[in-house]
Order: C-alpha cells, then structure tokens, then sequence
C-alpha cells in the first residue's frame, strides 16, 4: 500500500507517500537524481526510521536491482559506525530499502561550517571510521564512495558511515567508469579492475586531508580537469594550506593518497595504527596548550601511567569508554563486566543506582544488569564515572586538599543536579557528573604537582591572580586544559569532555542548547563551591552576588533559591558521602558552607558535624565481605520480577550469571548453549577473568565421552568438584579445561528441557574453594531454574 499527498513547490517530484507499507511518511530528509530519503514512523516498534525509495521512472529499470544490492551489501554489517539496514521491500510498485534513523548531520556540514580541523579532531572522528572500514572490509565489502556528505555525525557525536549505494565485493571486477564522487576517487577506480582496499582508504586519507586543510587539494571546477590532476599531479601536502600543520601529519595522509595502490596502507587496521601512534605522542594536548603547558601535560600523562591510584583509574574510565561508547546490547554486556570486576565499584554503584538520586524504579535493583536495563546503559555509565573519580581522589601528599577537593567535587554535583531541574533537564545525572568532573585539572595537580599546587594558591592570595592565570604562570597551562587533555585521552563522551573546559570570562549569554546548559550547570556550581572554598564574610557575598549575575541569563538565583540549594546539598551530601565512602569530618569546605548557612538564618553555626560522623572511607582493597546467601536471594527475587515483566531471554540469562558471579565472587562463570548443527556446546555470556578471549571461543564437543563436562550434560546432573587435581577426578577434566581455565574448584549446572541438553552454566576458581554448602546450593539450584524457566517462556511467545 502506498498513499500519497501533494507537495507544494517540489521540483523533482508532485507527491510525498504519506504511507510505504506500514511505515508513516513524515517528511524528506534528502533528494537525489535517482531518489529520495525520507523520515518515516514505525508504528510496529514505535522507532523513527528512514526509507530510502526511487523515482517511479527508474523503479522498473536497473535502479531497482542497485536498490535490492545496496540493501543486501549493507545488511551484512552490523557495527556501531554503519548505518543499519532493517528492511526492504516495493510498495505500489516502487522498492524501497528501511534503514536506522540517525538524527544528526553530515560531516560535510560540519566541515563547511567549523572550517580547518586540529589534526587531534580529525583523527577522532576518522578513527572510528576506520574501524568500520576495516570491519567492512573483513566482510568482503568495499564502499567507494567514501567522503564527508555519506559520513553522520549522530546527536552523541559518534560518526556513522552511510549510502552502500555503490558498494561493491572485494575481487568483484568493476568498469572503470566515473562513478563515485570525483576529489575522493583514487586514478585507479577509472580503470577496469578488481576491486580492493587501497581504494577506501584512498577516499578515508582525502576526508583527513579535508577536514584538517579546510578544502580538497585538487580545487579545479571542470570534474575532467580535475580527475586529470588527480592522476598525474602529485598531491600538495597539507602543511601547503595550513602552515601550522607539521610534518608528521602530512606523511601521515599523503601516504593513504600515494597513486600506486600498492604504496599506500595496506589496509584500513594499518592506517589505523598509523594514527594511534600520532596520537600517542601527545599532539592532542600540544595542540591545547602553549609549548610549556604541553611539557606540563605530557608529563602529567607519562606520571598517571606509572603512579598507583589515578593510573589505575585511568585505565579503568578509559577501558569504560573506549569498549562500551555505544551502548549497544554487547557494550552493556562490557560495562557489566568492567564494573564486576570490581567488588567495592559494584557495592558502591548498586547503592548509587538505588538512591534518590538515580531512583526511577518501583522496586530496588540489585545487579548491574538490570540497573542497566531498567536505567539505561548511560545512566549507569555516568555513575560508574562518578563513583570511580571519588575511588581514587583519596591519599596522597596532599590528602587534606584532595579530601576538600573531592567533597567539593560532591557538593558541587549535588548542586547541578537540583539545578537541572529548572532548566528542564531530562537527565539531571548528566549534570551531577558533568560538576563533578569540571575541577579535574585541579584534582590531578593536587595529587601529582602537590608542591606546584600550594605556589598556585599562594599566588592567588599574595598577587589577587585568578585560578587559571595563576595556575599557567606557574605550570605554563591552566587547570580547565589539563582537565580537558586528560578527559578526551581517557575518550570522555564530548558532552562531558567540553563541560570540563573554562567558559568565558564575565556575564553569560543565555544557554540555548543542552551541551551549553550543562556546560554552565557545572560552571556555576563549582563557582560556588570555589566562593565557599576560598572567600569569607563580605568577600564571599559579593564573590556570590557575582556569580548570580554572570549566570544570570541562564539562571534566576536569587539569595532565598541559593540558601535552599544550599540547605538541600548539605542535607544530601552525608548519605551520598557514605555511599561513596568519602571522608568529611574536618573538611574546610563543608565548615565554611555551615557558617554562611548560619548567618543567612541568624544562627550560631552548630558544632563541627555534631552528631553527624560521616564514614571515614574503607582502605583501598579492604573491602567488606559480601553476605553471599542474602545476594543470591536478593538476585532469585529480582529475576522472579523480570520474568513477570517478560524481559528479553539474554538479559535474564546475564542477571542469572551475575548473581552467581557476585554472591560466589569465583574467577569466572560461563554460560554455554548447544550449537546442534556441530553438535557442540560453546560460550555466549560470562563475567570474570579473560572473558573477552573465552567468549565464542571456548567450546567442547557432545558426545559419549566420559569426561566430567558431557556426562553432566547426558545425564542432567549437578557437579561440584572441590579440587580437580585429586587423583579421583583429575582423569575426568578434560585437556581444554585444564589449559584454558586451570580451574582447581568447579561447578556445573547443565539446563535440560525433556531431557536434552540445552546450556550449562559453569562456575571456577582458580584457587582451591570450599564447595557452597546445602542452603546456597539450592538457590544456586533456584538461578538454574530460573534460567530454565526463562528459555521455555521464550520458546512459547
């Protein structure tokens, strides 16, 4: 069924489908000469979507079969850096292919309107390109028709690679013709020849070349002028356009651009690599700082991958960004299992999610999982941020100045996130993290430059400097560049990222977009905190007057809203402080906030903290151990509910393995399913030590074998196995198990329906364990039913 309605003024086309099957037409996105893109309503699973049709003079030709090819070619991919294909069709005679909506634009648009690119900028949005590249080539397809306009940048800033229009398979031998979009078409693809891989990266290392030179190298307006050029002239390098550009970068590109095909990378992983390497010698922060502030940041960098605390932080949130950036069902399956393996993250980020101030469920969530789920993947992610920067602000040389710092840090997005709600945030957690993060520079000078640190306040005191003057002086760059350097190396989402950086100087337009109201949340609530932190008496009111006025535009805060905010952090920050285990007790801040209090309400400050004793922390790696029994019951009760709410099979299984993975606290659970067609059973889910190598990758044949593994599975028992070295047992651990796992206590649950081996959960420690006794065996018994339960509901919808 296809209905259609006029469109006023259209030069190319009298009517718009108001329907395509049953997808509802809501408007053009794009036209083309052989076609049109259009926004469209799934009203199946209520999804924005866009539709790619033809013009009704091409739809009988050739044109449709190219329509049915690129649809093929680019249902293949599936990667977080591809446009997804969803469906395809013909509608009143007219094919049409479904794709992913991504709501964002064009990397020409963006190219047009921000002009020459740092290196440091390009290469960030060209790395995952080339990901995706790679990953298409792995598949067999080649693009060819690479540039900026079929480049999206979606409203997260992540690029997607889009139009398989012309796509073709790799050794697929093509005429050399002009298709393709000329300045991005390597000599090559004019000749009749197989196709190959230089050809993508040709058109990847001119999008580099235009997005940090500003223009193509090649500018002639006749197209054969300018194909000619391409083929016989050697391209400028772009250092030629914009003097700043040093040598390096332009090897870098020149030589995805060399006209040989066999000269240039040979393939899209060692363009990759190319890059990674620029990137790894701090140009990033070179191009953020003076030549000193550059020294400074390089430094701090070398120091964090070698000083205990913050490296290990470091590599964490890098490790959380750089493999669950996303948010897909997979990243979410990473995320679970980064924070898992961290036994006081998971406690900490379980009371976090719990609490008001990420509270949106009925009921209290009890594993990671479903606080996924029912929260969100960036939800979660932004706590599990927030708690690991309060793990590691602690300790040091300069502990009394971390200590205030982090309780500032606290305070701080305790304020942004109250203040969301008045300029109608959807996610206030988005600007709790956004304070909290804004004072890094600070925070990581404190810890690593303690001596530099108390020049810097001494300068501010004896010279009236500002912070960031005082902070360049000294370190030859301001807190606000090192914070953003460290951020965008740990690959901080750029939300978040530009939040960290100095907003200007004097009185603040109004913030219009949701990027600018969070980057003045955090400025305006550290401000305060700073006001509290550094000033007293007279000084701190006009230190505060000042501030409502410089945010003013953005936010009405008059004295009455600001003692309110005031009195509603100080009442939220002891239990959020315990949460986080962050000491308080004689913290300079919370004093000086508690004396203005006190004289706004004409009140003698109580003592310090009286009958308020805050939890003094718990030493890193001493970490209380867990109530296994009250977890697994906590997890059965949980599961129980989202099976009533019939959550999707693989997110029961993952809360199943998680449960036993957090109330056992073993090296590794696994959870294998039967692959009939070879007759073998093979790792899908897990948590625990070298998952990322075992998943997909371990499996073992079913058979008559009188190993532990297929007798367990043959006859549906139980196995609990306290020492697989013993001279009884070791006969029955299979080699495989032996060398993979180099497990010494094992479990085994095999799940059976009507006697068939369907899964099995396995569940080892690499160091000999006492077996669970009878109580935690049957709720361990209770989880396998459970996910038992959870595979026949499945099989019956």
């Amino acid at each position: 069924m296809l209905q259609t309605v006029g469109v006023m003024g259209d030069p190319t086309t009298k009517t718009l489908p108001r329907q395509i099957d049953r997808f509802q037409v809501r408007r053009v996105l794009g036209r083309g000469a052989q076609g049109v893109v259009l926004l469209a309503f799934d009203p199946k699973l209520e999804r924005e979507v866009a539709i790619k049709t033809l013009a009704r003079t091409l739809s009988a030709s050739s044109g449709a079969e190219e329509l049915l090819k690129e649809a093929r070619l680019a249902a293949r991919l599936q990667h977080p850096n591809i446009v997804r294909v969803f469906d395809c069709g013909t509608s009143a005679g007219l094919p049409y292919v479904v794709f992913e909506y991504v709501e964002g634009v064009s990397l020409q648009e963006i190219s047009t309107a921000e002009g020459p690119m740092t290196p440091n900028r390009a290469m960030e949005i060209v790395t995952p390109i080339l990901e995706a590249v790679h990953y298409a080539h792995e598949q067999g397809v080649v693009h060819r028709d690479l540039k900026p306009a079929n480049i999206l940048i979606d409203d997260r800033g992540v690029p997607r690679i889009a139009d398989f229009g012309i796509a073709g398979l790799l050794g697929q031998k093509v005429p050399g013709d002009m298709t393709g979009s000329a300045g991005y078409m390597p000599p090559e693809q004019l000749e009749s020849r197989p196709l190959r891989r230089e050809l993508d990266i040709f058109a990847v290392g001119m999008v580099l070349y235009q997005l940090v030179a500003g223009r193509l190298p090649i500018q002639a307006g006749n197209l054969n002028v300018q194909l000619l050029q391409m083929s016989h002239e050697e391209i400028p390098p772009p250092s030629q356009v914009r003097k700043e550009i040093d040598g390096a970068v332009d090897a870098l590109i020149l030589r995805a651009l060399e006209k040989e095909p066999g000269r240039r990378y040979a393939d899209a992983a060692e363009f990759l690599a190319a890059l990674r390497i620029y990137q790894s010698r701090g140009r990033e922060e070179g191009e953020a700082a003076s030549s000193a502030g550059s020294g400074t940041l390089e430094f701090l960098l070398r120091r964090m991958r070698h000083k205990p605390d913050f490296p290990a932080m470091s590599q964490h949130v890098a490790e959380i960004n750089r493999m669950s950036a996303d948010g897909s069902d997979w990243s979410a399956n990473v995320l679970a299992n980064l924070v898992l393996n961290d036994y006081s993250l998971t406690t900490k980020l379980l009371r976090l999610v719990n609490s008001p101030l990420f509270g949106q469920y009925g009921r209290e969530i009890s594993t990671i999982s479903r606080a996924i789920v029912i929260l969100g993947f960036k939800q979660v992610r932004l706590a599990a941020l927030s708690l690991l920067l309060f793990e590691h602000l602690q300790g040091g040389d300069g502990a009394d100045e971390l200590r205030d710092a982090a309780v500032g840090a606290l305070m701080s997005g305790l304020m942004a996130h109250r203040l969301a709600g008045k300029l109608r945030l959807e996610e206030p957690e988005e600007a709790y993290v956004c304070a909290m993060f804004h004072g890094l520079g600070r925070h990581l000078v404190i810890y690593y430059f303690p001596e530099e640190y108390r020049v810097i306040q001494e300068r501010m005191a004896h010279r009236n400097d500002s912070e960031q003057s005082a902070a360049r002086a000294v370190l030859g760059v301001s807190y606000a560049d090192i914070g953003v350097g460290v951020a965008r190396s740990w690959g901080f989402p750029p939300a978040l990222s530009a939040s960290i950086a100095a907003l200007p100087s004097g009185k603040l337009p109004r913030a219009g977009t949701r990027d600018a109201k969070l980057h003045q949340l955090a400025g305006i609530s550290n401000e305060v905190c700073r006001a509290f932190a550094t000033q007293r008496g007279g000084a701190r009111n006009q230190a505060l007057a000042g501030i409502r006025e410089r945010f003013g535009d953005t936010l009405a805060l008059d004295d009455k809203a600001l003692l309110s905010l005031v009195e509603t952090t100080l009442e939220e920050i002891r239990e959020h402080a315990e949460m986080m285990h962050l000491p308080t007790r004689g913290s300079s801040l919370l004093r000086q906030v508690r004396e203005w209090r006190s004289e706004q309400l004409g009140e003698v400050d109580e003592a310090e903290e009286s009958g308020s004793p805050l939890a003094e922390g718990v030493p890193a790696g001493q970490h209380p151990q867990a109530d296994a029994t009250a977890t697994l019951m906590a997890g059965v009760q949980e599961i129980t509910h989202a099976m009533l709410e019939e959550c999707p099979l693989n997110e029961l299984l993952t809360m199943v393995l998680e449960v036993i993975y957090r109330g056992l606290q073993p090296t590794r659970v696994l959870f294998w399913v039967r692959d009939p067609k070879h007759r073998q059973m093979v790792t899908r889910f897990g948590f625990g030590k070298d998952i990322d190598h075992l998943l997909g990758q371990l499996r073992f044949s079913l058979g008559e074998g009188e190993d532990l593994f297929n007798r367990a599975l043959r006859e549906g028992t139980d196995v609990a196995v306290a020492d697989t070295r013993e001279s009884k047992v070791a006969a029955q651990i299979p080699e495989w198990c032996r060398t993979r796992l180099s497990a010494r206590t094992l479990l085994l649950y095999p799940l059976m329906i009507k006697q068939a081996p369907l899964g099995l959960i396995l569940v080892d420690w690499e160091e000999p364990h006492r077996v669970p006794a009878a109580a935690m065996e049957r709720l361990l018994k209770t989880l396998r039913n459970q996910a038992v339960l959870a595979v026949r509901q499945q099989g019956s919808r």
